[in-house]
């Protein structure tokens, strides 16, 4: 299938793809026609957009998350625990409430069916419709430098320039590629690699042209910045016996470099990207097309250059080929980035953290105050320890408390009456254990003593049921199961 016009340039990802670890914001995904793209940063998606508007909105201050779903259109999830898990454990204090990724299919001419899916319906239904913005993960294009059918290498503005401007004769008619209409430009197109194949339209120019190559490497650094090498200061550089430089491991100012060794012919080289047919592992040859000035790709692996911080994933407001960049140190020192082929793992993985959905009224909260009885017995514990000092000085309080075995047991046959949760209650407090809480722990015991601890279905909740198991019946079920596939 064809992508021939900017409304079919989709790719279908589901939004368990897009809570993977190997997708997200700022990850790079293979598309249909052989590209990449980089998903952006959730601040331009539009439904997050529009919850974070009607959550920030003071008229707004009493509403639910019902009502904040109903005035967006988005999918709130509802999952208390797990917001509360995150500002414990991640400092995020402003975290509100989940919005779910819309999952949309798309049709035979990938175009996306967002009005099939329910919470446009349901708008519908309140005679509002929602935006097609608010269905898709934005993207933009990441590697930027591409090359055409001729060799020619260029960063991806560049060509989009020669699109829009410039002009050739046909049939004694001045013409623009597709008109230099900026829709036709997607996937990135060849304006010099016309096909064939034409356009059932109104067009001056019905032309379809092919896609262009990106240039599979970029550059990364430890701190997670992601940039495209300067290809065209790379070949100045070299040109300028720069090559031992550009390889140190100290690092090199390639984005900074100044190129005074200009083309002779036309004042600005014009690069082109010769591949070696002859060596299949080589990555080829820069030349200039004007002056034939060439430059060896050969141990392109080792380049070192410093890091500028940039972040493709969040450009400049309107200029999604403009990435923004900040100050990156490593230590007292610029941060020298490497290159990665752009389809490594090494370029993106993602910080994830899981949950089981639990609702946040079926788990305890907070630690046990100890009272009555089980403040009293600590209180008993404490002085026959110390009196059991005075006796044995190299007693530690580990093994004393071990000697009195199972302590609910212990705490009744001394006339205390304590329950399980206040016999560890007691323990961390006589072993003087920091009160420091492991999140993590914390948070998947609750989920454990959850299961473990009921046999069903505490309240009702559409989201979160139990059933019970007969294990008999259902290791039976998988004997026959296991039979028949041997059968």
């Amino acid at each position: 299938m064809d992508i021939n016009i900017d409304k079919q340039y989709n790719i279908s990802s589901s939004k368990f793809k897009m809570l993977s670890s190997t997708s997200g914001v700022g990850s790079v995904v293979t598309t249909k026609w052989g590209g990449f793209i980089m998903p952006l940063t959730i601040n331009e998606w539009a439904f997050i957009r529009a919850l974070t508007e009607s959550i920030n909105n003071p008229a707004n201050s009493q509403y639910t998350n019902k009502d904040h779903q109903a005035a967006t259109g988005a999918e709130i999830v509802d999952d208390e625990r797990f917001i509360k898990f995150l500002q414990a454990k991640k400092d995020f204090v402003n975290l509100k409430c989940f919005a779910a990724i819309p999952h949309v299919e798309l049709n035979g001419a990938n175009y996306i069916d967002y009005k099939e899916h329910p919470l446009y319906k349901e708008q519908e239904l309140k005679s509002r419709e929602l935006h097609p913005d608010m269905f898709y993960i934005p993207a933009v294009d990441f590697p930027k430098w591409f090359i055409s059918s001729k060799s020619e290498l260029k960063r991806i503005d560049e060509w989009f320039d020669l699109w829009k401007h410039e002009a050739f004769t046909k049939g004694g008619q001045k013409l623009r590629h597709n008109d230099g209409k900026e829709e036709y430009f997607a996937p990135p197109r060849d304006p010099h690699g016309p096909t064939l194949r034409k356009f059932k339209n109104q067009l001056n120019d019905p032309t379809i042209y092919r896609p262009l190559s990106p240039v599979s490497l970029v550059l990364i650094c430890e701190n997670g910045h992601t940039s495209d090498i300067d290809w065209y200061n790379y070949f100045c550089a070299y040109l300028d016996g720069k090559k031992r430089e550009m390889t140190s491991e100290e690092g090199f100012d390639l984005f900074g470099y100044a190129c005074d060794n200009h083309c002779t012919v036309n004042g600005k080289h014009s690069l082109k990207w010769i591949m070696n047919r002859n060596q299949s592992e080589s990555w080829g040859t820069l030349k200039c097309e004007y002056c034939n000035k060439s430059v060896s790709l050969a141990g392109i692996m080792n380049l070192k250059v410093f890091c500028r911080g940039e972040k493709p994933w969040e450009p400049y407001q309107g200029q999604n080929w403009v990435p923004s960049h900040e100050r990156c140190m490593n230590g007292h020192s610029r941060s020298v980035m490497q290159v990665a082929m752009v389809t490594s793992n090494s370029i993106y993985y993602a910080s994830s953290q899981s949950s089981l959905y639990v609702p946040l009224s079926w788990t305890s909260q907070g630690g046990v105050k100890l009272q009555g009885d089980a403040y009293d017995y600590l209180v008993e514990l404490q002085n026959r320890y110390a009196r059991k000092l005075t006796r044995k000085s190299d007693l530690t309080k580990e093994d004393f408390i071990t000697s009195l075995g199972y302590l609910v047991d212990a705490a009744d046959a001394d006339g205390y009456s304590i329950d399980d949760n206040e016999a560890e209650a007691i323990t961390i407090e006589f072993l003087g254990i920091s009160n420091e809480v492991d999140v993590v722990k914390t948070y998947r015991l609750e989920e454990f003593k959850v299961f473990v601890n009921n046999d069903n279905t505490p309240e009702v909740n559409r989201k979160f049921e139990f059933n019970d198991i007969n294990m008999r019946e259902f290791k039976n079920d998988l004997l026959i199961e296991k039979f028949r596939y041997l059968l």
